[in-house]
């Protein structure tokens, strides 16, 4: 009977350990800096400063 349930809470832990592990492994390894680059813009080019 003791045996049963330590395989139980193994089991309820090992799923517990793997859902954490699905959620926070893509928030660890998203870069939140990624720059938004602009291939064509129709806006004008910002002046160049008169000395």
């Amino acid at each position: 009977m003791l045996e049963q349930v330590q395989i139980k809470q193994r089991i309820v832990g090992g799923i517990v350990l793997l859902s954490l592990s699905i959620i926070l492994v893509p928030l660890l390894m998203d870069d939140p800096r990624e720059e938004v680059k602009i291939l064509e813009s129709n806006v004008a080019p910002w002046p160049e400063e008169q000395p």
